[in-house]
């Protein structure tokens, strides 16, 4: 026998899944960013080199803030073949 909730139970596994890995890397981000913000400012002058890790810190922060999992809703749609309403 087939089972009919096998692809919401998937569904449901890889949303958690992928909103465990995104709030990990959320907090990652936000230290890093936070933690170069401190060393550029620690010795008392920004110099470029501090200044150009904390952009590419903050840009990096940024596009995984930006990859956000997409909600339930969708998954749920998704896993019923049908068109997701957010």
């Amino acid at each position: 026998m087939h089972n009919n909730h096998q692809p919401l139970k998937d569904a449901n596994y890889l949303i958690a899944f992928r909103s465990s890995v995104w709030c990990i890397g959320f907090a990652v981000g936000i230290f890093s960013v936070v933690s170069q913000g401190i060393v550029s400012i620690a010795d008392g002058y920004l110099s470029t080199i501090d200044l150009t890790h904390l952009v590419i810190a903050s840009l990096v922060f940024t596009a995984w803030v930006c990859l956000k999992p997409h909600s339930l809703v969708v998954v749920r749609a998704i896993a019923h073949n049908s068109n997701p309403t957010i």
